[in-house]
């Protein structure tokens, strides 16, 4: 369970009248992350990776300089009204700093379990703010940061559980944090499960964590905590083995919804909305003016639904076409994934073969001028994907997401005038896939969509759930995520070129949907596929009319191969034919392999050994660029190939083409 906490709006805590704060939450994803566009960047952490983008106009700024106003003694109206002799503005005063503390247990084993949901919501907080939390300090995974103008510092204790209060107590001697600023985070048995309860004190309610710091704080209890509702245990088990179990997906999901379900809770309601509707209005006028979106980035911001929310690409035709998105991405992965500073470490980027000069300029500048990083280098995916296997010379077949892409690589630098692409990939192929299951009258359900009870056991009861400011775009992404499981699971290249007659009394495979129905699948599972290397294929396909004039232009994957080894010298063109690799995901289908070196075979010169080559693993094809990568940075005769940042500072960006040809 990932969320991001914005203690700028804590709420319910005891104030005097008049006084409101909220408490957010975000939900991040799996590599969930949310980004802001607003000077302090909103993140909500995800599953390791960049998946997708998502939009959403909203207000995100502001964070921790209410909280402290909020927490004051009197309120501005109860301020005598002085006049000053001299005008002259004076500085604000230093703001006391915020401990926020997430209890749980260190060490992998307990990673995502029930007892550690204080250390996922402390690193969501890390990864929203930009805060690294690498230091080992006070016997804690410890940071510091400003979020507003207020100094925070967080803290995960690594005493264990049952010791928590060593830690934080050695943090609140030193700094000497005031205990009304030290905010901790914990599961809580006794709540529901996916229930958060925000209290301004109280006791240790029976939690070992807070005893412990309740004990090495004097016994003072006048600290405010959120509590994280867990849920009692099912049947007779073992409370100790129940908190230290994972979540399972379903629980996942449920809690995080829950989580970011909570938008505040106030103290005055009455004052509390005046004060909203206010700020809220401004804020909005604010970010309409500057044409501000928050985005969330990762795979497990993806999968909360919100309203009103689009999803967005950076990457168009395999070519960048928002730097602002990226932007974004990259921010999420040095900060949020990798938990580093960019001036301290060089950086490799890949790009794709048909990079533009613009495009690369363009990265070099961001990487300097924002990051500042001390070297760059840009290295083409094919050469990365061929320094994977071991090879200085192959044909690489790079089968994405978005496209198909044909490089040959001879002495590692890509021959550009022999480059063939095609805008066929795995999303593609979802597409016709969902397509062709709509015509059939099969209805794909997103996930959000419905609930699922279990009235007797092992039997579900499925109700709809009404979200009517779903965006269409958010609607097909979770379309495409269940077609693309069906696509990966049970769809397979036929050996022969699909025909209807020959399919049509195939025998079926089973799929069950998320929301409990089970799809027959049967020539769908082999024509789907086919789509690669017979593109005229989907005109058959009811949906796809719009690809109409784009079908005829596009050629199957053999004559792709074909036309970019015949562009190439004749001397080159045997080593090529011999050593074609096959990378990207959607290159991990079924048959792939086998069927393009058989088409291959037969449509070559006879003196022409083919042979297709593909790493058995699944992962180290999708991850062939990076693998490359990090064989390529690990050279000792690499290192004088950077393109160092006093280069830049010379020759500016056009530098980059010379360093990276």
């Amino acid at each position: 369970m990932k969320a991001a906490v914005f203690p700028s709006k804590i709420a319910s805590l005891g104030l005097p009248s008049g006084h409101r704060c909220a408490l957010f939450f975000r939900s991040p994803p799996a590599l969930s992350s949310s980004f802001s566009t607003t000077p302090c960047r909103k993140l909500a952490r995800g599953i390791r990776g960049s998946g997708g983008l998502m939009s959403q106009s909203s207000s995100s700024s502001q964070s921790f300089s209410s909280l402290s106003n909020s927490f004051s003694s009197q309120s501005e109206s109860e301020l005598p009204q002085v006049q000053l002799p001299s005008p002259k503005p004076k500085s604000p005063p230093p703001q006391l700093p915020w401990l926020i503390v997430g209890l749980g247990n260190p060490g992998k084993k307990y990673q995502g379990t029930r007892h550690n949901v204080g250390f996922e919501m402390v690193d969501a907080l890390a990864e929203a703010e930009g805060i690294s939390m690498n230091t080992v300090n006070f016997k804690a995974l410890f940071g510091k940061g400003v979020i507003g103008n207020i100094p925070i510092m967080l803290a995960k204790p690594q005493t264990f559980m049952n010791a928590s209060g060593e830690s934080v107590g050695q943090i609140v001697s030193f700094y000497k944090i005031p205990l009304k600023h030290v905010l901790v985070i914990y599961d809580d048995l006794d709540l529901p499960f996916g229930k958060l309860r925000l209290l301004p004190k109280g006791g240790h309610g029976g939690h070992n964590g807070m005893r412990s710091i309740i004990d090495r704080l004097k016994g003072s209890r006048d600290f405010p905590r959120l509590r994280i509702g867990i849920g009692r245990p099912p049947g007779k088990m073992d409370t100790a083995n129940y908190v230290l179990r994972q979540f399972n997906k379903q629980e996942q999901e449920e809690v995080v919804g829950a989580v970011d379900g909570v938008e505040a809770m106030d103290v005055d309601a009455d004052s509390a909305k005046n004060n909203s509707n206010s700020e809220d209005s401004k804020t909005n006028e604010s970010d309409k003016e500057k044409g501000k979106r928050k985005l969330y980035v990762g795979s497990q911001a993806l999968n909360y639904r919100r309203d009103h929310m689009e999803i967005l690409s950076p990457i168009k035709d395999g070519i960048v076409s928002d730097w602002d998105l990226v932007d974004n991405i990259w921010e999420h992965a040095f900060r949020g994934c990798l938990m580093i500073d960019p001036k301290e470490h060089p950086m490799l980027l890949a790009e794709p073969p048909l990079n533009t000069q613009q495009q690369r300029e363009k990265a070099a500048e961001l990487m300097f001028e924002k990051y500042k990083v001390p070297a760059l280098f840009m290295a083409k995916n094919p050469v990365l994907t061929s320094f994977a296997t071991g090879r200085a010379t192959s044909l690489v077949v790079d089968c994405g997401g978005g496209s198909t892409t044909i490089s040959p690589v001879h002495e590692g630098y890509v021959l550009q005038k022999a480059v063939v692409s095609a805008p066929i990939g795995g999303e593609f192929l979802t597409d016709c896939l969902l397509k062709s299951l709509e015509s059939k009258g099969i209805k794909i359900r997103p996930r959000y969509s419905f609930k699922r009870k279990e009235v007797r056991p092992g039997e579900f009861q499925v109700e709809d759930v009404g979200v009517p400011d779903t965006t269409e775009s958010y609607k097909l992404f979770c379309q495409r995520m269940i077609v693309g499981d069906i696509k990966d699971s049970i769809c397979r290249v036929p050996d022969t070129p699909y025909d209807d007659k020959s399919y049509a009394n195939i025998p079926t495979t089973s799929y069950e949907l998320p929301d409990g129905q089970t799809l027959e699948i049967g020539a769908d599972r082999f024509k789907i596929p086919d789509v690669m290397f017979n593109p005229s294929i989907v005109q058959t396909i009811h949906g796809m009319e719009k690809y109409g004039d784009m079908i005829p232009t596009v050629r199957g994957l053999p004559h792709m191969v074909m036309e970019s080894i015949n562009k190439c010298d004749v001397d080159i063109r045997r080593e090529l034919y011999s050593s074609i690799l096959l990378a990207g995901g959607t290159s991990s289908m079924q048959q792939l392999k086998e069927r393009l070196e058989k088409d291959l075979i037969e449509e070559s010169p006879h003196s022409a050994r083919v042979k297709v080559l593909a790493s058995g693993n699944t992962t180290e094809r999708r991850f062939s660029v990076w693998i490359g990568g990090s064989i390529l940075a690990s050279l000792g005769s690499f290192q004088q190939m950077w393109f160092s940042k006093s280069e830049y500072e010379e020759h500016g960006a056009s530098y980059i083409q010379r360093k990276c040809p």
